[in-house]
C-alpha cells in the first residue's frame, strides 16, 4: 500500500530496467482531459495501468488503451506518456504467477478497450454502489485498463482488492493493495 504524503523521487528507468520483472504494474497518473475526469470520478490521481512482459531482450508493456488491449515497447509508453509513470511490483508472487499474468493478458491481446465498461464504471462510482457484484463473463468483447489487469491477476491466483469485483477494478485499487508496493517514479 502506498504512503499517499510521500512524493518519490524520479527514477532514469534505464538504470531500473533489469529489475523490472513479468507482471509487475506500471501506473500512470495522466495529464489529458480524460485523466482528469477519471480522477474527478476515483478521487484518486492514478488513472491507468499496464502489465510489463519480458520477451528476449524487448520489455514490452500490456495494456488496455482507446484502440483496444495491445503490447507496445515499455520505454516508449513511459517517454511518450503525458504524466507520470509509477512503477509497482506485486507482492509474495511466484514465477507461476508471474507466467500466468503473462499468459492471460497475451490471450485478450485485440480486444477492443470498452468504452461501455468504462462508462458502467464510472456510473457506479457516482452513485455510490458497491462493485462488489458483476458477472464475470469468460471472454468479453472488449476489456479497460483496471479490468484488463485485474483478470490477470486473478487468473494468477492473486486476489488485489478482496471486496471489489474483477470487472470493477480501478487503477487507484492497485495502488492501495496491500498485495502491491511502489518501486519507483520513472522517467527517461
Amino acid at each position: 500500500m502506498i504512503d499517499q504524503t510521500e512524493v518519490p523521487a524520479l527514477t532514469d528507468y534505464y538504470e531500473l530496467r533489469n529489475t523490472i520483472d513479468d507482471g509487475d504494474l506500471t501506473l500512470y497518473m495522466g495529464m489529458s482531459h480524460t485523466s482528469w475526469l477519471i480522477k474527478a470520478v476515483t478521487g484518486f490521481p492514478y488513472t491507468h495501468v499496464g502489465q510489463a512482459m519480458w520477451m528476449g531482450p524487448r520489455l514490452f508493456i500490456l495494456e488496455a488503451v482507446h484502440h483496444g488491449v495491445a503490447i507496445d515497447l515499455f520505454s516508449r509508453s513511459v517517454e511518450q506518456y503525458n504524466g507520470r509513470v509509477d512503477l509497482f511490483r506485486i507482492t509474495d508472487i511466484t514465477e507461476d504467477q508471474r507466467r500466468i499474468m503473462t499468459s492471460s493478458a497475451l490471450s485478450y491481446i485485440g480486444l477492443k478497450y470498452s468504452y461501455s465498461g468504462a462508462l458502467k464504471l464510472a456510473l457506479r462510482l457516482l452513485l455510490h454502489e458497491p462493485r462488489k457484484a458483476a458477472q464475470f463473463v469468460k471472454m468479453p468483447k472488449g476489456l479497460f485498463c483496471s479490468q484488463y489487469i485485474a483478470r490477470n491477476c486473478k487468473d494468477a491466483g492473486i486476489t488485489i482488492e478482496r471486496n471489489v469485483s474483477t470487472e470493477w477494478t480501478l487503477p487507484k485499487d492497485f495502488a492501495l493493495s496491500a498485495r502491491t508496493r511502489r518501486v519507483a517514479r520513472l522517467k527517461i
